[in-house]
């Protein structure tokens, strides 16, 4: 039994004829090495996906899109001024903290939080609250002296740093970020 084909029999067969003949072209073996490395990339990323779903679900893709946003907008608004008084606040404030730490304001914030920790749980607290004569028996302690003598003499410097950034507040009219 013989098929007889039409001429539009014909035209799609061409065409296809011509379409796998072009993809033959442009099936070149690096695009097909490329085509390969998509298909074991798109299930390494599988997870990825599935976890940037969840995100969008939840409202966090969106958020951290405002952030980027935010941050574009914050990023094309800042000046070089601008700039340069931020980083000087940071490299103040770094060269602060790296002078309390040098000064041992890291032990010094251990301790007290051993103390406070010590205290919180009772280990070092009487009972019931102490009378007046009983405060003034524990002044004789050496240690209740010596902390008391340390907070005073904190308070006391920095009651004085803070009046005198305020004083050169006052006759200069700026007004630094501080204590």
């Amino acid at each position: 039994m013989e098929v007889e084909w039409t001429k539009k029999d014909v035209e799609w067969t061409e065409k296809a004829v011509g379409a796998l003949e072009k993809l033959d072209d442009w099936l070149t073996e690096e695009r097909l090495a490329r085509l390969e490395a998509l298909l074991r990339r798109s299930e390494e990323a599988a997870p990825l996906l599935d976890r940037l779903q969840a995100m969008h679900e939840r409202g966090t893709l969106d958020a951290l899109f405002e952030i980027a946003e935010f941050v574009a907008v914050a990023k094309s608004s800042m000046t070089q001024p601008m700039i340069q008084d931020v980083t000087g606040l940071f490299v103040r404030a770094a060269m602060a903290l790296d002078d309390a730490v040098s000064a041992g304001l890291i032990d010094d914030l251990k301790a007290l939080g051993e103390a406070y920790r010590t205290v919180k749980l009772g280990k070092e607290t009487p009972p019931e609250p102490k009378s007046t004569l009983a405060l003034l028996r524990a002044l004789s302690d050496p240690e209740v002296r010596s902390a008391l003598g340390f907070g005073l003499a904190l308070f006391k410097h920095w009651a004085r740093v803070r009046r005198e950034r305020s004083d050169a507040q006052d006759r200069t009219g700026v007004h630094e970020a501080g204590v």
